[in-house]
């Protein structure tokens, strides 16, 4: 039997396994199954080393008046570049705070079954796009920092979501607009290319991967983010998979943190720090946990963290040296013999 063919009996075995004891149903398994789904996807055509072109055809002013619905507007998405032309999508506005606080939200892209099959992709059909949020914001700053942070987990875990930074042309002549933003892979996509599925857990009744688990916390400290919840599973995804014995969880949603410091960002008012610049240390365990491998991991990516942002021209020179003093804020404190003492409260 070749490695391939014995790769897939094993995570058809291990599929079956959760069914038999109930973790999830078969429709999610039949999904999971195909482990090159997230090859052939709106995503993964589109996806590219540098800035994507695209543009984004639709009534602005109907998604914001549908915003605190459910309701979808229809429209269009055209990449030229990929040839694709006046693709149908269906527009939603998403994100919980952001719906009330952002001149013009961020939004789902969705394509329907009928589209997916037209163009031969997979049924990965719900793409987050980030915007520009702000009219204020000028230099997109909300924005490119936010993307940034979905770099740099990359770099520290291969457990992350993948994106697409854009350059949008909102509409058509005369009423077209520019701004910037970027595509955020489908979850299940993103589960799918790790070798698993996601899922919904109940966090009271599960282990999670220790070693992982510390990765996600100690990288939420680094860039001084409070705003996530394991139990509510709040801007958090689990991933199943048969390289671990536990779930693992993938972040998103980094507009909160200290690192992007937007100016509607505030901490949850039961946490004893008052601003989002400062940091919190959100852990489930003892200080006497082990977490050498985790820095080791974070210290092997020090310098490669600092070249991604200093690198990043579309933020200007200023903005760049902050937010590498922010980071570097963390390494210094995490170099410490007595780190632990110093965040554990």
């Amino acid at each position: 039997m070749s490695t391939v063919r014995l790769h897939t009996s094993i995570f058809v075995i291990f599929i079956l396994s959760l069914i038999v004891t109930g973790c999830y149903g078969p429709e999610q398994a039949e999904e999971a199954v195909d482990a090159n789904a997230w090859k052939h996807t709106f995503f993964r055509e589109v996806y590219t080393d540098s800035i994507l072109d695209i543009r984004l055809a639709f009534d602005p002013q109907e998604l914001i008046e549908k915003a605190n619905t459910e309701k979808k507007v229809k429209g269009t998405v055209s990449v030229h570049s990929h040839g694709l032309k006046e693709v149908p999508v269906r527009i939603t506005a998403r994100g919980q705070s952001r719906k009330r606080i952002c001149d013009f939200p961020p939004i789902h892209l969705n394509f329907r079954k009928k589209v997916n099959k037209l163009h031969q992709w997979s049924d990965f059909g719900k793409y987050k796009l980030v915007t520009h949020c702000l009219e204020e914001d000028s230099i997109n700053h909300l924005v490119f920092s936010e993307y940034l942070i979905y770099q740099i987990y990359e770099l520290i875990s291969p457990f992350s979501l993948q994106t697409q930074l854009c350059r949008i042309q909102y509409g058509h002549t005369p009423t077209k607009f520019f701004q910037y933003g970027f595509i955020i892979e489908d979850e299940d996509e993103m589960a799918n290319r790790l070798g698993g599925f996601s899922t919904k857990v109940d966090v009271s009744k599960i282990r999670v991967n220790k070693e992982q688990y510390q990765t996600l916390v100690l990288f939420q400290y680094m860039i001084g983010n409070t705003d996530w919840n394991l139990n509510r599973e709040h801007n958090v995804s689990w991933i199943i998979s048969p390289q671990f014995e536990n779930p693992v969880i993938v972040p998103y949603d980094f507009d909160a943190s200290g690192f992007i410091n937007a100016p509607y960002a505030t901490p949850h008012e039961n946490l004893p720090i008052e601003e989002v610049r400062e940091r919190f240390f959100q852990y489930r365990g003892s200080k006497e946990d082990d977490f050498a491998p985790v820095v080791e991991t974070f210290l092997r990516n020090e310098a490669q963290i600092y070249a991604l942002i200093e690198n990043f021209t579309y933020l200007d020179a200023p903005m760049r040296t902050e937010l590498v003093d922010y980071i570097r804020e963390f390494y210094t404190l995490i170099k410490e013999a007595d780190w632990k003492d110093k965040v554990f409260m």
